[in-house]
């Protein structure tokens, strides 16, 4: 009986160290695998934080993001004096005058040519643009709506060499 009852406890202390190899083996794996997600986790966390710093970056360095200081704002208002452009006349052609200024704020604020389309609106419909006097035969009181790809745009002048100029993005 004595025989017996040592093999029971032989068959005992195996199941025990048995189970404990298991659980030790579990753990184990348990851990390197939580190491490997943790490792993981932080290459899919440092990439998609090199893309949104890179995103971020990249808006702000867009056209329509210079014209709004990193999109602080909507709209913005600029005040050009006409002598620090180099602007061809356009004569009585106020919207094509209009462009050209738009154009020269654009190149200052460091925009290239291919950034804006006066033509087409960013849904690809037709942009509407056109020059009316606000005041009939007041022709100070002129004022040009241009639209663009990037938004539209107020153009005015004052009796000097000044124009003013609102641009508010698409929203």
């Amino acid at each position: 009986m004595a025989h017996l009852l040592t093999v029971e406890r032989l068959r005992v202390l195996c199941l025990v160290v048995s189970l404990n190899c298991l659980g030790y083996i579990f753990w184990t794996l348990k851990v390197k695998f939580f190491i490997e997600v943790t490792y993981t986790m932080k290459k899919i966390f440092i990439i998609l934080s090199i893309l949104l710093l890179s995103a971020s970056a990249t808006a702000e360095n867009s056209c329509s993001g210079k014209l709004t200081y990193g999109y602080e704002k909507d709209s913005m208002a600029y005040s050009v004096d006409l002598d620090d452009l180099e602007i061809r006349e356009y004569g009585n052609d106020y919207l094509a005058f209009s462009i050209a200024i738009i154009r020269g704020i654009l190149r200052k604020r460091g925009c290239s040519k291919s950034d804006i389309n006066f033509k087409r609106t960013p849904l690809g419909r037709y942009s509407r643009s056109l020059c009316k006097l606000v005041v009939p035969g007041v022709d100070m009181s002129r004022v040009c709506y241009v639209e663009s790809s990037l938004g539209y745009f107020n153009v005015s002048w004052d009796m000097l060499t000044s124009t003013h100029v609102i641009y508010n993005r698409w929203d």
